[in-house]
């Protein structure tokens, strides 16, 4: 018995998926923003 005949099992293999591509896409736009924005804030009110 594979993991592909399991439906709950490839659904929750999918689940997985989605949030560990959604938690890098937060990830990085947070890198971005202390990149960007954190010094841009500083310059702005210096």
């Amino acid at each position: 018995m594979s993991d592909l005949d399991n439906p709950f099992l490839c659904r929750v293999g999918m689940i997985l998926s989605y949030s560990a591509v959604l938690a890098s896409l937060v990830l990085g736009m947070v890198m971005f923003v202390q990149e960007i924005f954190i010094p841009l804030w500083q310059q702005l009110n210096a």
